[in-house]
């Protein structure tokens, strides 16, 4: 089916389907589940596997030579699933600070990534709708980064411009609510029926009610009905069915792609300390000989917001996913070894 009416880039029937009943809504809803996984799988075979292969060398050997790093943000389509937009770069053994050796090139690294691309696979449980085998689509665009616009690719400035507009991004170009839609008293479990905020659905908002396109009232309905299901329990697409079932982080980055975390939070803690000292020395000097400061204190509250609850239980199921994917990596080492043969 397809459509040859031209439409503004307003029109709310833009990224909706020509046959809502044709359309696969729990695929979709299982692609956004598995997204965060394939890409891990798409960065672990690429410096892992594909490229070691082009270069001739074991994978320690090349380990030992380039360092593959990595940046993504993920974006939503108007259809209501994710695609993501990274950079990847090829730096020396001991990361941005050195160079790589010559033979590592920027047409080496996107014979890579479109080879990975088109080989990595994620298998969903086979449930209800049946095993899923889900991969990357036929669309993939790898373009050069260059550090000036003179070159013949995209422009280091541009790309930082490019990331950093798609991580402002929300899922509202979907049409989707910005909470979770489970009930916060029972977190979703209907308290086995018992949880007289919900009457035991589970629920904390009725999805047939919520002032949405009808599009992503389905998405959220379908990833709402998929949770609930024991072959899923694994994939938490209930906490985020208001996502679509999509779970993972906007934005990852490897731990030497830049600046970490930890080095970032230091520094504010670091100039935090000293704005304090710099204010009591004012304050200070702004005092009377002999003054007298009073001061009172009322208790606000304990415990986190709605919204600090959230980032919270995002936190924890990354670190979850991130020792799961550990876990697999190790697994996968004992078998093959190190140097890529059968252990």
């Amino acid at each position: 089916m397809s459509c040859a009416a031209r439409h503004g880039f307003d029109d709310p029937v833009l990224g909706t389907p020509l046959c809502a009943d044709c359309f696969d809504y729990a695929g979709a809803v299982l692609w956004n589940a598995h997204a965060g996984r394939l890409w891990h799988r798409f960065t672990d075979d690429l410096r892992r596997v594909t490229l070691p292969g082009i270069s001739g060398l074991t994978k320690k050997e090349f380990a030992a030579s380039v360092r593959v790093s990595f940046a993504k943000v993920a974006e939503y389509q108007r259809r209501g699933l994710v695609h993501f937009h990274g950079v990847v770069r090829l730096d020396g053994p001991d990361g941005p600070g050195t160079m790589p050796p010559g033979w590592a090139t920027a047409a080496m690294l996107d014979s890579g990534i479109r080879s990975s691309a088109q080989r990595v696979k994620v298998v969903s449980a086979d449930g209800v709708v049946g095993e899923q085998e889900l991969g990357w689509g036929a669309q993939v665009d790898v373009q050069p980064v260059f550090a000036s616009e003179s070159n013949d690719g995209l422009a280091a400035a541009r790309v930082a411009g490019y990331i950093a507009k798609y991580a402002t991004k929300g899922a509202e170009i979907v049409g989707v609510v910005d909470r979770p839609v489970t009930c916060r008293k029972c977190e979703g479990t209907g308290a086995g029926g018992a949880c007289p905020r919900c009457e035991g659905s589970g629920l904390g908002v009725v999805i047939a009610e919520l002032p949405v396109p009808a599009h992503a009232r389905t998405l959220i309905a379908t990833a709402w009905r998929l949770g609930g299901l024991a072959e899923y329990a694994g994939l938490r697409l209930r906490p985020w069915a208001h996502q679509c079932g999509f779970g993972g982080n906007f934005s990852t980055a490897s731990r030497l792609y830049s600046i970490t975390r930890g080095a970032q939070k230091a520094e504010r803690v670091a100039w935090q300390k000293e704005r304090a000292a710099k204010d009591s020395e004012d304050a200070a000097m702004m005092l009377p000989p002999n003054a007298i400061t009073d001061r009172e204190w009322e208790f606000a509250g304990s415990g986190w917001s709605g919204v600090e609850a959230d980032v919270a239980a995002g936190i924890r199921e990354q670190n979850a996913f991130n020792r799961e994917m550990a876990a697999e990596a190790r697994t996968e080492q004992a078998w093959y070894g190190t140097d890529g043969g059968e252990a």
